[in-house]
């Protein structure tokens, strides 16, 4: 998968793929639509040179191997609120064995048994989503290994491509009787 804006937080030993700092939203200065709407929500925000500088995140940019960020990432964060669909970010997260904090919504609900291989967040709740990743931080790393194993099992058991593709078919030969 390629991903255009790829950052990381650097914490002790790992990274995680998110960035919630005390200085507020990390933005890539060429998304001006995002820090219009951050500007129009009064929600503070800093450059993301700004955190590179300080060393806080790791701004990757467009990412055309986005396995070459699972195998340094610990964890992968996507707290949307933007209609996704199924997020194949997530799949593709949970395919790789990494634990998933995601918001509650349709399309990344689906993706993660909160507690199992990660956790749910609220909408909109930086508060809730501090308190996950907080959570997931304090997480011994043997169980932080165990829930990216957990990811990988649900995929295997609920998303795999045979599955999808055999429900599929049964869907369109309903819809065919049902003509």
């Amino acid at each position: 998968t390629v991903c255009e804006h790829v950052v990381t937080v650097t914490t002790p030993g790992d990274c995680v793929d998110v960035v919630v700092t005390d200085y507020g939203t990390a933005v890539n200065p060429a998304r001006k639509d995002i820090i219009e709407a951050l500007d129009k929500a009064g929600i503070k925000h800093v450059p993301i040179k700004e955190l590179q500088e300080k060393d806080t995140v790791i701004y990757h940019g467009h990412v055309s191997d986005i396995a070459e960020i699972h195998a340094i990432s610990a964890c992968t964060v996507h707290p949307t609120y933007y209609p996704e669909g199924m997020s194949n970010v997530l799949l593709e997260s949970c395919a790789c064995g990494r634990p998933i904090i995601t918001t509650d919504r349709p399309g990344c609900r689906e993706a993660v048994d909160d507690g199992v291989n990660g956790f749910i967040v609220r909408q909109k709740d930086s508060a809730d989503l501090i308190e996950k990743l907080e959570a997931f931080l304090a997480l011994p790393r043997e169980r932080r290994r165990e829930m990216g194993l957990a990811g990988r099992a649900k995929v295997e058991r609920e998303f795999d491509r045979e599955i999808v593709i055999r429900k599929y078919m049964q869907e369109i030969e309903e819809a065919g009787h049902e003509l």
